[in-house]
């Protein structure tokens, strides 16, 4: 069955893409800064929270990799729990960054609604305790010099890659 991709935007309040039959939501977090040994990470180098939502035969299946700061670990991991879902993983992608942030995965199973109120939820959750909106803004990527050919990289695998978010 196709993604009931109306249902999950309207709940999250927040447009996705669906691509082969998932829907995923990526959110920038603009409000971070991050460098890691002096250079500034922005958000198409990983520094992005995403949610995808897969169809299943009863609802949905959806995972997502969250980003947070230590601040933010206590109470996004209990929302977590409280919500029900899994938290599958949490890791750091960079090493020697400032300030330390850390990804947390989250996932579930069942109805497309009610999946899409508990992600919603946790996000939410990230919002309050970061007082504000993370995708709110944008990264300055003035100081960040893109030096890779994307053209050539797309030419070698075989498809087009998106450095937006």
């Amino acid at each position: 069955m196709p993604i009931d991709s109306a249902t999950i935007e309207r709940i999250m309040g927040m447009k996705g893409k669906v691509n082969n039959g998932e829907y995923k939501i990526t959110i920038p977090q603009n409000d971070l800064s991050v460098m890691v040994d002096g250079f500034k990470i922005i958000p198409p180098m990983g520094l992005s929270t995403w949610v995808a939502f897969t169809p299943t035969k009863d609802g949905v299946m959806f995972m997502g990799d969250i980003v947070i700061t230590e601040t933010d670990l206590k109470p996004v991991q209990q929302e977590i729990i409280k919500q029900g879902l899994s938290s599958t993983a949490i890791h750091n992608h960079f090493v020697r960054n400032h300030p330390n942030i850390i990804f947390m995965h989250m996932g579930g199973m069942g109805n497309t609604e009610l999946m899409a109120q508990k992600a919603k939820a946790v996000l939410d959750k990230v919002k309050e305790v970061r007082g504000g909106n993370p995708a709110a803004g944008t990264a300055s990527s003035e100081s960040v010099t893109n030096t890779l050919d994307t053209k050539k990289l797309d030419e070698i695998l075989g498809y087009k890659a998106d450095m937006t978010k």
